[in-house]
């Protein structure tokens, strides 16, 4: 036995019936049905998608027969258990479990006689939203008991008790009971609180005399639903019978509010009372209304407009197919925007007409009319619209509109009349335009059949976000049997026009499509004229051809600029579309137009032809789409060359052919490639589409191959210029099984590899590809290189299993050489692997170097500037989107033979470091760069390192510094104070580094400058000395406030001018003087001046009194007291 749910899922399984010695008596029976997943989803939309799984079983005797069913999930379960003995059904449980929440069914019922019935339901923490998304979010703690009999009449009592509940987030109660029968509830008492809202209903209803009075208090009427907000409340009463029931209401509201807006006005009103019938046969609703609107803000419920309305109306209405209403509104002195707002309005409408229509509404400058009625032969309804500033009406409108016209005749045969005349237009939407104007008289009050259509509406300059148009002109001509229709079109990308000719009768339109051309960009024109028929739904008149029940093309073709396309059938009937057609010669350079990418790496010759024949049913009535036929494309001429890296590549393309068929939701698709570069590929593939479209549950069946001869295609792909590949790629695969898990079989090969990166050196040659397929699983048995030197290889697997990708590769250099450049060579050994899970790809390894000689590019090394662009090349490629992280963890050993030269550094560099990178943030860095040996070049001097150790431990742009450079002396002489060995020695770490001057034996500051920068003493420095001090330490210290200053701990370190004897100057010393100078607090400040051709020498210091006086202070060469003073005058 198969019980097929469809999409829901099925039930399969049997039993079996017994009879007692062939009677037809049963004696006994067994069923079990099984189901391994079940879909609520598919049984109702607005439940979770499940996959319950479980079993349903029925056994029993002749007088007694046991239904049992459980079907679970992880966090859903249905159980039933139900007894039927004789003629009474036990109801022993029937319960849902969900998350933590239960709610449970229990209950008898007799067969016979009354039929009594006894049934209790009990919730226990229930959450319908566990059970769908569109249901209310609540925890339910309560019963419901119902018992009574279904005959001869049925009778019926219920009581309620719903405690410590919510519903969205707000406390939940409620209590009540009633009675109930066929014409009549009596003692009736139900009681809810919701937050600070009650509602509650008594009374009895059925009988002459007898009312139900209600009423609703909601000061919170954001617990009800968050969309809205403010408070109401209303009071009605129920009465007339079973058959006829009516209700009065009265309504006050204030504040009210859509919560998405900010602008509620808490001393709005709406006061309203009225009546709701439920009348006739069918219990038609007619309803019955009037009230009044107070300080009522239209920016509370969404308009770009803040206002206050104030307003009478009333309604009279009913609420059915055959519906009909009677409108009133009256606006007392009101406000929108800033503006004034008046008028009123009154009309009467049913499904087929408009009648005693009388509107005149009044916003500043802006006035609206109508007046009269349409939909019966005789009616006329003038309106008219004058708006010299559309400004008033929100920020989104803005320029000037004038309008008017007249609506005549009937919805079938209407009769329109119109001019309109526009300039400057701003509308919703960032849409704009420049001016519009036209005319259309469209039909006619006379009784003739033939009646005249005539418009002619000209838009110029139209602008939206996704569309811009220089010019748009619709004209029509002739009459409603036999007129003509032109439609152009305009911008800088298209130049379109259509010219239709026809006639109109009996709710369809038939004629000839004349024209049709483009001599923009994707040109096309038509051939020669086609045959075109539109039909709308019976008796919707025109406005029924925007949404049209039949449309029918004859055959037609376009003529490209190269190529043609012709269609030989276009039907539409209801919800099914038919087409079938062909297309020859068409260059896909033609297709790709719009596609930058294609222009940035693709030059074509290539021409396609195709052919389709396609029947496809549209979503509707709930069913889902389908689509039925074939569509083929396929090479007639011509070849595509990948032109995006410096060597462009001819695919030397002899077959492209590719087909997709599609029968009763199954899909093959079918591909055969052949090219004298490209290679040759043939791929068949089957599945199925589920509700119209491919799911990851969709099945499939593959097979193909790919026997690529050289794949140097492929590497202008890669977008990275001069990169080269080559090398032999085969494929074989088959396959089965879903997308979501799929199955096969197959395996990759590659030989006589090669990758070339000619501006980095690097050359891998003789590689080696074996990789095999299996399941879900892809396993690299081998991929290997060999290098100028050394060799690299890779193994692992990659799969792809329940719409997740993973990986584990492990990825080995053997002496490689990775770079190898004149100025960059380095070697490595080692190994890392590379892990990819549901969250982040992993990089984890060690490599050790084993020759490296890398030199530094000279900083003087000219460069192209933002603007110069190298023709050939593609255009920058903008940000990627951000994908998976990629976590590091790799140690790199520096090795014995690491060189590094440039930027006057010449050093033989050792150490390790350890580089971690998770979670995309700043990479940390472990370990310690030593400097073997080395020397720095400046100002033509060697400064030999004698210690250099940059430590990691942590950030990656902050290392610590160790590092001492000194200048040696002749080799053989003693040091002494006439032979000093000088040097900087430099602490702290990269962001704030501490450095000072050194010097064997220990010398002034400004003796161990000269010894550095000269060789020799300050005290020997004579004028062209001096001038290369001064360069020199301008260079070095940035001038007397630069960087060394700050890295010895002084705020002036430098050389300059003496100004002779002037105030403040360094009397008695020599013009040319070496300073050192401290501020010592905000008002003190001690420098030291040496003279640079004699020991001359001088300590000031300067005290500041305030503002206007300073204290000098000079001791040396020359003892002085200074008193400095300073006056502004404005």
């Amino acid at each position: 036995m198969v019980i097929d749910l469809g999409a829901a899922g099925r039930f399969t399984g049997g039993g079996k019936l017994q009879h007692k010695d062939g009677a037809a008596t049963l004696e006994s029976a067994q069923f079990t049905l099984h189901t391994d997943k079940l879909n609520l989803r598919q049984l109702h939309s607005s439940l979770h998608a499940t996959s319950l799984a479980g079993n349903i079983s029925l056994q029993g005797k002749a007088k007694q027969q046991t239904l049992t069913a459980r079907l679970t999930q992880k966090d859903l379960q249905l159980e039933l258990q139900a007894l039927l003995n004789a003629s009474k059904l036990h109801l022993q449980q029937a319960r849902l479990q969900a998350r933590q929440g239960s709610l449970a069914v229990s209950g008898q019922a007799s067969l016979q006689g009354q039929r009594d019935f006894a049934l209790t339901l009990r919730s226990q923490h229930f959450d319908p939203a566990a059970l769908g998304p569109q249901l209310p979010a609540a925890d339910l703690n309560g019963s419901i008991s119902v018992d009574g009999k279904l005959a001869p009449a049925w009778q019926a009592s219920a009581t309620l008790d719903l405690q410590a509940s919510k519903l969205a987030g707000h406390p939940l109660t409620a209590s009540g009971k009633l009675r109930a029968d066929a014409r009549h509830l009596s003692d009736v008492d139900l009681r809810l609180q919701l937050a600070q809202n009650s509602a509650s209903i008594k009374g009895s209803f059925g009988a002459a005399g007898e009312q139900l009075r209600w009423l609703v208090e909601a000061p919170q009427l954001n617990a009800f639903s968050s969309d809205i907000g403010g408070a109401a409340s209303v009071s009605g009463s129920i009465s007339g019978s079973m058959a006829a029931p009516r209700s009065s209401f009265e309504l006050d509201a204030r504040g009210l509010m859509l919560s998405a807006s900010k602008h509620a006005n808490p001393d709005s009103r709406v006061h309203a009372s009225g009546e709701l019938t439920l009348a006739g046969a069918s219990k038609r609703p007619e309803l019955n209304v009037q009230g009044t609107v107070q300080k009522l803000d239209p920016a509370a419920f969404g308009s770009a407009q803040s206002g206050s309305i104030q307003a009478d109306f009333r309604a009279d209405a009913r609420l059915a197919q055959d519906w009909r209403a009677a409108l009133s509104l009256t606006l007392q002195p009101s406000t929108l925007g800033s503006a004034p707002l008046s008028g009123r309005a009154t009309l009467q409408a049913d499904r087929q007409r408009i009648s005693n229509a009388d509107i005149d509404l009044h916003l500043a400058s802006m006035a609206l009319s109508a007046k009269g009625s349409f939909g019966k032969a005789g009616n006329k309804l003038e309106w008219k619209l004058a708006a010299p500033q559309l400004a008033p009406l929100g920020p989104q409108f803005g320029g000037a509109l004038q309008a008017a016209g007249v609506l005549a005749g009937t919805s079938a045969k209407p009769a329109l009349s119109f001019t309109l005349d526009g300039s400057n237009l701003h509308l919703p939407g960032a849409r704009q335009i420049a001016s519009i104007r036209g005319s259309a008289t469209l039909g006619s009050t006379e009784s003739t059949s033939d009646v005249p259509m005539v418009a002619d509406i000209d838009i110029s300059r139209y602008g939206s976000p996704t569309l811009s148009l220089n010019r748009l002109r619709l004209q029509t001509s002739g009459s409603r049997s036999a007129h003509t229709l032109q439609l152009s079109a305009s911008n800088g990308d298209f130049d379109a026009s259509v010219k239709l000719a026809g006639s109109w009768a009996n709710d369809s339109w038939s004629g000839t499509l004349n024209t049709l051309q483009n001599r923009g960009r994707f040109g096309f024109t038509l051939a020669a004229p086609a045959a075109l028929k539109v039909t709308a739904e019976r008796d919707s008149g025109v406005a029924g051809l925007l949404h049209p029940q039949q449309i029918s093309v004859g055959s037609a073709s376009l003529q490209l600029p190269d190529g043609s396309i012709r269609l030989d059938q276009l039907e539409k009937n209801g919800a099914s579309w038919r087409s079938k057609g062909q297309a020859q010669g068409v260059p896909v350079n033609y297709l790709a137009q719009l596609s930058p990418a294609w222009h940035d790496f693709v030059r074509s010759t290539l021409n396609i032809g195709a052919e389709w024949s396609l029947n496809l049913q549209a979503a509707s009535n709930g069913a889902a789409p389908a689509l039925d036929g074939m569509l083929r494309v396929y090479r007639e001429s011509g070849d595509l060359t990948i032109t995006g890296a410096d060597l462009p590549q001819a695919l030397g393309l002899r077959m492209l052919d590719a087909r997709a068929d599609l029968t009763d939701g199954n899909l093959r698709l079918q591909l055969n490639l052949d090219g004298s570069r490209a290679g040759q590929a043939r791929f068949d593939a089957s599945t199925r589409l589920v509700d119209g479209h491919l799911s990851q549950h969709s099945p499939f069946t593959l097979s193909g191959s790919a026997n690529m001869g050289s794949i140097a295609w492929l590497a202008p792909l890669a977008g990275q210029p001069g990169m080269e590949v080559d090398g032999v790629l085969k494929l074989n695969v088959a396959g089965s099984g879903s997308f979501a898990a799929p199955q096969l079989n197959g395996d990759l090969n590659g030989e006589k590899l090669t990758l070339t990166l000619p501006e980095q050196g690097i050359k891998l040659r003789n590689g080696q590809l074996q990789a095999r397929i299996s399941g879900d699983q892809l396993t690299l048995q081998n991929l290997s290189f060999d290098g100028t030197e050394g060799r690299a290889s890779a193994e692992g697997w990659m799969r792809y299993a329940d719409n997740q990708a993973s990986m584990n590769l492990k990825l080995v250099a053997d002496k490689l050489e990775v770079l190898a450049r004149p100025d960059r060579i380095l070697v490595v050994s080692g190994s890392s692997s590379l892990t990819r899970d549901a969250k982040q790809f992993q990089l984890t390894g060690k490599y050790r170097a084993e020759r490296a000689s890398i030199e530094l590019a000279n900083e003087n090394t000219p460069t192209l500037s933002d603007d110069v662009i190298i023709l050939g090349r593609g255009a920058a490629v903008g940000k990627a989107p951000q994908g998976m992280p990629l976590n590091i963890d790799l140690e790199a050993d520096l090795g014995d033979a690491f060189s590094l030269k440039g930027k006057g550094l010449n050093a033989q560099l050792a150490g390790t470091l350890r580089i971690r990178v998770s979670e995309r943030r700043a990479p940390r860095v472990q370990g310690s760069i030593r400097v073997v040996s080395g020397t720095y070049a400046a100002y033509g001097k060697q400064l030999s390192i004698e210690r250099g150790v940059i430590n990691f431990s942590g950030a990656y742009d902050n290392p610590g510094l160790n590092i001492l450079a000194v200048r040696h002396g002749p080799e053989g002489e003693a040091l002494s104070e006439t032979n000093v060995e000088a040097g900087v020695e430099v602490r702290g770490t990269a962001l704030a580094p501490v450095a000072k001057l050194v010097s064997t034996p220990n010398v002034s500051d400004s003796d161990k400058l000269a010894w550095l920068v000269l060789g020799h003493g300050i005290d020997s420095t004579g004028g062209n000395d001096m001038a290369l001090l001064s360069t020199a330490a301008g260079a070095l210290f940035g001038g007397g406030q630069g960087r060394l200053a700050n890295a010895l701990g002084v705020d002036e370190l430098g050389v300059k001018q003496a100004a002779g004897t002037a105030a403040g100057s360094a009397t008695g010393l020599q013009s040319t003087v070496v300073t050192v100078g401290k501020r010592l607090s905000a008002r003190a400040y001690l420098s030291f001046e040496q003279g640079a051709g004699t020991a001359t020498s001088l300590v000031k210091l300067k005290y500041k009194l305030n503002p206007r006086i300073t204290l000098q202070f000079q001791t040396g060469t020359n003892n002085a007291l200074d008193v400095l003073y300073n006056w502004a005058f404005d």
